[in-house]
């Protein structure tokens, strides 16, 4: 491993330390460049049972709904804290009683079905290759559901043997691997290059894991060893805020 990685923030421990305790609403506000933008923070009941059903596998369409709501950002992580039981948003109140009632942008979110198809045949898709599970999830997914969804679903269906991915944690790593250590909140932020992934329509889509994927599970498993990667959260996490100190460009 190139221990220089984390030579800035005094080592790989302290580096996931600092930026996986930023992730939760219990800790200090974090305001990052010059235009002060705040990151979202995540409440830690939500993130134990997101652990949990990563860990136990996915048990039942409330579950594909849990993940998706975390993943889109529908969860009220402070009223979270306040009320300790999930809260949605407006558009998502009855996100697990009456999921045929969710909206995304104002118009109805059809995720109902597709959480329980994926629920009713999680056992045949937790033995199937990553890139046909890609494509069964692209096959049944409703209008709203992209690429990044369709990935995370993929992290909790494979149990953490596929990443979790997004423009953050790919940006993050790519900064690590090249030396743009960011330790002023208050600064410009660095420029980090940044492809967009293929939408579910674009034919790259058919070889997107072996083509974008894998190469991002081999950074993290140069950086911090998949299997670490695999076992400790905390590093997606620390990723994950860490990438917003970056300006993605083309």
């Amino acid at each position: 491993m190139h221990m220089d990685y984390f030579a800035p923030f005094g080592g790989k421990e302290q580096f996931i330390a600092k930026f996986s305790a930023a992730y939760y609403c219990d800790s200090e506000e974090i305001v990052i460049g010059a235009a002060g933008k705040r990151v979202a923070k995540n409440s830690r009941l939500v993130e134990n049972q997101m652990d949990t059903i990563l860990a136990e596998g996915i048990k039942g369409k409330r579950d594909v709904i849990r993940i998706l709501a975390w993943k889109i950002g529908k969860i009220k992580h402070p009223d979270v804290v306040d009320e300790n039981r999930f809260v949605y948003h407006s558009d998502w109140l009855e996100a697990e009683e009456h999921p045929e009632k969710i909206k995304r942008y104002g118009k109805p979110f059809q995720i109902d079905g597709f959480a329980q198809d994926i629920a009713d045949n999680i056992k045949c898709l937790e033995e199937k290759e990553p890139q046909w599970v890609l494509n069964w999830l692209n096959d049944k997914a409703p209008r709203g559901i992209g690429t990044v969804y369709m990935l995370t679903l993929l992290y909790f269906i494979s149990r953490g043997q596929c990443p979790i991915y997004d423009k953050f944690a790919k940006m993050a790593i790519d900064a690590i691997q090249g030396g743009a250590a960011v330790l002023d909140n208050h600064q410009k932020k660095p420029e980090i290059c940044y492809r967009e992934l293929p939408s579910r329509s674009d034919d790259e889509f058919e070889t997107i894991y072996k083509d974008r994927i894998e190469g991002y599970k081999c950074d993290i498993d140069r950086i911090f060893g998949y299997e670490n990667y695999k076992e400790d959260r905390n590093i997606d996490r620390a990723l994950w805020v860490y990438g917003h100190y970056f300006k993605p460009v083309k």
